[in-house]
């Protein structure tokens, strides 16, 4: 219940889009983070099985009358960190999402985009590239 309060929250803008909260059963805590550094990536939220962006969002991007931050304002778009990505369920794709998903991937490469810059980092120091 916490949780999901704060969440619709921070998707009304009463809370700023970069704080996030998770929760540890194991350890019994719940864990709001605020600080600077974190990364955190963007999500597209999934409610009742269904994506929140919908095909007027994408047209309104592109015909440049919404941007990307009129995304996260509307609360269709919300950013996760490392624990609250471990409470979530992400679904990588449309199709496979379910009555549980929690958030969509904006784009599965983007997966990818984190981990393959620090591959890069340490390749470069190494003399690799």
């Amino acid at each position: 219940m916490l949780l999901s309060t704060f969440r619709q929250l921070r998707r009304r803008r009463l809370i700023r889009p970069f704080v996030s909260i998770a929760a540890s059963e194991g350890h019994r805590q719940v864990t709001i983070s605020a600080d600077a550094g974190r990364l955190c990536r963007p999500y597209i939220v999934v409610e009742h099985g269904q994506p929140l962006v919908q095909l007027q969002h994408i047209e309104a991007l592109k015909e440049g009358s919404m941007s990307f931050w009129d995304f996260v304002h509307q609360g269709l778009v919300e950013f996760l960190d490392v624990n609250e990505e471990n409470d979530s369920l992400i679904a990588v794709r449309e199709p496979d999402i379910t009555g549980d998903s929690t958030h969509l991937e904006i784009e599965p490469f983007t997966i990818l985009g984190n981990n393959w810059k620090k591959i890069q980092l340490v390749c470069a120091m190494k003399g690799f590239l």
